[in-house]
């Protein structure tokens, strides 16, 4: 987050509570272990960002927050997808975000290998993401200035 050049907001969209729905594209429903301490951690350790206007988290759900009228509008510089690791929901939340991304955003996915990534990639490369960095379970893609078509 230090080194995104822009001065948007950034967001995390989490929805903590335990709550149950199909998480992975080859599993049904099931509850994780996924608790609101962790979200109260999550606020804690991002506590110098929030104080500064830098971060804001909303505790919902991906649908939840792409259907808000509140959000519409806005735009976007950080992205860090953790919600259902369903492909067609990550590309949902993808496009939405794109559509609504300033210059040089970036977005990371969270465990990537359980989703289809490559499909995700090629849609986002019409939107100009390209990858910047990825680990085992995180990769980040960075929006540039031109389109690739």
């Amino acid at each position: 987050m230090d080194n995104v050049i822009n001065n948007y907001i950034h967001i995390g969209v989490d929805p903590y509570g335990n709550l149950k729905y199909q998480h992975y594209d080859d599993t049904g429903e099931y509850q994780c272990d996924y608790t609101n301490q962790m979200r109260d951690q999550l606020i804690k350790d991002m506590d110098k960002y929030i104080r500064v206007g830098r971060f804001a988290l909303v505790n919902e759900t991906d649908t939840s927050f792409m259907d808000g009228s509140a959000h519409r509008a806005s735009r976007y510089s950080f992205v860090h997808f953790d919600g259902p690791h369903m492909t067609k929901d990550v590309i949902t939340e993808a496009v939405w975000f794109a559509n609504r991304a300033a210059p040089n955003t970036r977005y990371v996915f969270d465990d990537f290998p359980k989703y289809n990534m490559q499909l995700i990639r090629d849609v986002l490369k019409y939107y100009g993401f390209e990858i910047m960095d990825q680990g085992q379970n995180k990769i980040c893609l960075e929006k540039k200035n031109r389109v690739v078509l």
